[in-house]
């Protein structure tokens, strides 16, 4: 059970660090689409970019992430999961292993556009973000 809970937290920080390799736009990109499931014309009109562009966008995001994730065994799918979540006003992604939380990525929306994108591992400022409310669809 230790070594499945050191190998989960290894491989969600290896994939924290795999989106932070992406170029700020496209990790945004990537999270919108791939996590939230946002439309690409939406996408586009928060980054500022054409639709077609989005789309590119996502597919070299997609094929950098691929490239780049960690390797390995089924069962980390059971270990670490991501949810999406509300984290101080803004929309975020939070990495659990094993139920506890991990890490947390938010993205913070100005006027319609996204201005950034924020990846949190601190321990204290974790311990908070159990008490923030789950987005739904």
């Amino acid at each position: 059970m230790a070594e499945d809970v050191e190998l989960a937290d290894s491989v969600s920080m290896a994939m924290l660090l795999v989106l932070e390799t992406l170029q700020p736009t496209e990790r945004a990109v990537f999270v919108l689409r791939e996590v939230f499931d946002l439309a690409y014309d939406e996408i586009a009109e928060a980054v500022g970019k054409s639709p077609a562009a989005v789309r590119q966008i996502a597919h070299r995001a997609r094929a950098h992430v691929a490239a780049r994730r960690p390797r390995g065994v089924v069962r980390i799918a059971a270990a670490v999961s991501l949810q999406p979540a509300q984290v101080n006003g803004h929309p975020a992604l939070v990495f659990r292993a094993n139920g506890a939380v991990e890490g947390v990525m938010a993205v913070r929306i100005d006027d319609g556009l996204i201005t950034g994108l924020y990846a949190v591992r601190n321990p204290e400022k974790l311990s908070r973000v159990e008490r923030e409310t789950v987005l739904r669809r």
